[in-house]
């Protein structure tokens, strides 16, 4: 039995005991969605979401509607509860004290997929969810459109079949060497460290405009 958990569908593992009886876990654009993981700007315009937006709706609706932002209504207390979650630094961790031990208790492998155009989960964010993982074998592809043909990937876009070549390949021959028991040909990804012309210019550039 594999659980595949793609954003809140991974982060529910720490809701669960159920949900340790797993042989392995596939995990994609999962994080903590404190909004002080994200930079600057859109940590300001998330805090207003979370803490204006949602109250305002949820007074005039008693849910958030779908036009607001989410594309599908949004039950009210549901929003009431991850609007906390996203505006206190331990996002559900302050809720539910014991999630975090049982993020450490799992101890099976991973396979994790991050993207650096999902703006849904910026590094920030995966890193302090993957930060709780103590105790599982973690394999992390932290993977670019560039890696992919130049296609996009974004929070939603693994499951599209224009990836059944690439990722949902990987994914398999991955799935097929952990379950017999074979070391995975698929590792972790190793980063990048050469630093490009444009990224000298973006960094002397923080903070002008």
């Amino acid at each position: 039995v594999v659980m595949v958990g793609h954003s809140f569908g991974g982060q529910s593992l720490g809701l669960s005991d159920a949900l340790h009886a797993v042989d392995a876990a596939v995990m994609v654009g999962v994080q903590f969605g404190y909004r002080g993981h994200w930079p600057a700007p859109a940590r300001v315009g998330l805090g207003a979401y979370w803490g204006a937006v949602f109250p305002a709706a949820i007074a005039l609706y008693g849910y958030v509607p779908g036009w607001a932002g989410l594309r599908e209504d949004l039950p009210g207390g549901v929003a009431r509860e991850w609007s906390r979650w996203c505006l206190q630094p331990g996002y559900l961790l302050d809720d539910v004290p014991e999630a975090r031990a049982r993020y450490a208790r799992f101890a099976r492998p991973v396979l994790f997929y991050s993207f650096t155009d999902d703006t849904y989960a910026p590094l920030p964010a995966v890193k302090s969810f993957l930060s709780v993982l103590t105790g599982a074998a973690v394999t992390h592809r932290r993977m670019r459109p560039e890696d992919l043909g130049g296609l996009s990937v974004g929070h939603f876009g693994f499951f599209r079949p224009e990836h059944a070549d690439t990722l949902w390949a990987e994914l398999r021959d991955w799935l097929d060497d952990t379950l017999a028991g074979r070391a995975p040909g698929v590792g972790p990804t190793q980063p990048r460290l050469a630093v490009t012309d444009a990224d000298l210019a973006a960094d002397l550039g923080f903070g002008r405009d």
